[in-house]
């Protein structure tokens, strides 16, 4: 879950509508984020077994007065065996443009591929899993140059990261999010190395990334054509919808299960 406001609605969620029946749990920290906005993962104990998890502070040197979203960090353990790291992400927004914008998700990279390097220091056939709202494409700077997340599976280098939503960007009217009927891939699963290697025993494939397009989600654009989403509020009006982005899922597998 990438934009919460607290664990109230989380606790809400599991507890009073029908996923109390799946018995999931959260993860979920407090951060300084100006509009109370956090991110938090929810998590079945009967499929995924927590092993520690942390708030990876932001805090900008260029900008100390300015607070963004905490990347949440959690390892664990799935399918019984597989040790798993999970980062969940909510980038800073483009407020004020992009190129204004780009130095602060510029540097939410640099902190979360500081991260993962020190994971591979340690683990070098490590299981990574990073998701989110990135607040930029697969093919902008912050993602392609900064955090190094390929767009490709050529030749694989073991620290190496993988977009598996980069490979969406050449399909047409394909996105998570619409601004000014433009479709734009914001939401993205970015894998190690590791992940998508056909020998190892937890592993996904491009294939196995979705964007969750229901019919409920969408209503007619009579503006720019096509569809697009179906929003809880238009501006300070409330609208009745779901949400400004689409869902996207991620498929896993094991060798062993």
């Amino acid at each position: 879950m990438c934009e919460v406001e607290n664990d109230y609605v989380l606790k809400k969620l599991i507890y009073e509508t029908p996923l109390k029946n799946s018995h999931y749990r959260i993860i979920h920290y407090d951060s300084p984020d100006a509009r109370g906005i956090d991110v938090a993962l929810l998590y079945r104990p009967d499929r995924f077994r927590v092993l520690t998890s942390k708030p990876v502070r932001v805090r900008f040197p260029f900008d100390t007065n300015s607070a963004t979203r905490d990347i949440l960090y959690v390892k664990g353990v799935i399918f019984g065996n597989d040790t798993v790291h999970l980062f969940i992400n909510h980038w800073p927004s483009r407020m004020g443009g992009y190129t204004e914008s780009t130095p602060r998700r510029n540097y939410v990279a640099s902190l979360l591929r500081t991260a993962i390097d020190t994971i591979n220091a340690h683990h070098t056939d490590a299981n990574i899993v990073i998701m989110g709202d990135f607040n930029d494409e697969p093919d902008n700077e912050s993602l392609l140059h900064i955090l190094k997340a390929r767009t490709d599976t050529q030749d694989l280098r073991t620290a190496d990261l993988v977009n598996l939503m980069s490979f969406k960007l050449k399909e047409w009217n394909i996105g998570t999010i619409k601004y000014q009927g433009k479709w734009s891939i914001f939401d993205q699963f970015i894998v190690s190395r590791n992940m998508v290697a056909s020998h190892n025993n937890l592993f996904t494939r491009i294939e196995d990334a979705h964007i969750f397009k229901g019919n409920f989600l969408l209503e007619d654009d009579a503006r720019y054509l096509g569809s697009k989403l179906n929003r809880t509020y238009v501006g300070p009006v409330y609208h009745g919808g779901y949400s400004d982005h689409l869902p996207i899922y991620l498929d896993i597998w094991s060798l062993s299960h």
